[in-house]
């Protein structure tokens, strides 16, 4: 997988929607935690510590990270994974962050930052904030590991979606170009039609006035009456002829785009 689809832009609305759902799930994710911490007296003032790292430095540094993931998504992903060790709601965004990093199907990206979240997740639930309800090690791990799984699984159905839209707005923008060259063509085609149709016609009638006028020019033997009769053949010919010719370009004008 070496294929990485453009993701399309956001809105600003979006983005703020986006960052929003991930600020809720993260605070939701504290509240589970602080609810399962023990009550000896030295752990509230560590979950406290850890509550302030989350809520003022480490969450909302993520937030910021996580608006401009979309033009630097693999440094952005890192940034929110490190932050995600300390931070419940920077592992939201780093969740956010490996679906969208996901979808651009290149493996040598996946795989390293997929392998960091199970780590970062391992590391947040037994090192930075444990609880009794943590259980064995193995527990939280196949956790992560089905977790980290399902988001690339998603991130790489959306990119695979994407590729096929993307394909598709290429094969309609090449048939829209192959029509437009046919019509062009055709065009092209009936406008040398109408040109040798002028040709023809437009040439019939120069002659025959070219052979009248000449018979003026070289006989005298003509009576006034002949005269005014090839007077008027010629009068006609050329009446006809200008005709032929208006029709034509009138032809030509209604073709052109």
């Amino acid at each position: 997988m070496s294929w990485a689809p453009t993701e399309p832009p956001l809105t600003r609305g979006q983005q703020l929607w986006r960052i929003v759902v991930t600020a809720l799930i993260g605070l939701l994710l504290i509240g589970t935690v602080l609810v399962g911490m023990p009550d000896a007296p030295e752990q509230p003032s560590r979950a406290g510590a850890l509550l302030a790292l989350d809520l003022f430095a480490a969450g909302p540094i993520s937030l910021v990270l996580l608006w401009f993931h979309r033009r630097w998504p693999l440094p952005i992903a890192y940034a929110t994974l490190a932050l995600s060790t300390v931070s419940a709601i920077a592992g939201v965004a780093s969740m956010v962050c490996l679906v969208s990093v996901s979808t651009r199907r290149r493996t040598a990206e996946i795989v390293p930052l997929a392998v960091g979240s199970i780590v970062a997740g391992y590391v947040y639930e037994f090192v930075v904030m444990p609880t009794p309800d943590s259980g064995p090690w193995w527990v939280p791990m196949i956790f992560g590991v089905v977790l980290t799984g399902a988001l690339v699984a998603w991130g790489l159905y959306l990119g695979t979606r994407r590729q096929l839209a993307e394909t598709e707005r290429q094969r309609i923008a090449d048939l829209e170009r192959e029509h437009a060259l046919r019509i062009a063509g055709a065009r092209t085609d009936e406008r040398a039609r109408i040109a040798r149709e002028m040709h023809d016609i437009v040439g019939h009638r120069i002659s025959l006035i070219a052979m009248h006028a000449g018979a003026l020019t070289y006989r005298d033997d003509l009576t006034s009456k002949q005269i005014r009769e090839e007077a008027e053949v010629i009068q006609e010919s050329a009446v006809t002829a200008l005709a032929e010719l208006r029709q034509v370009l009138g032809v030509l004008r209604e073709q052109e785009p």
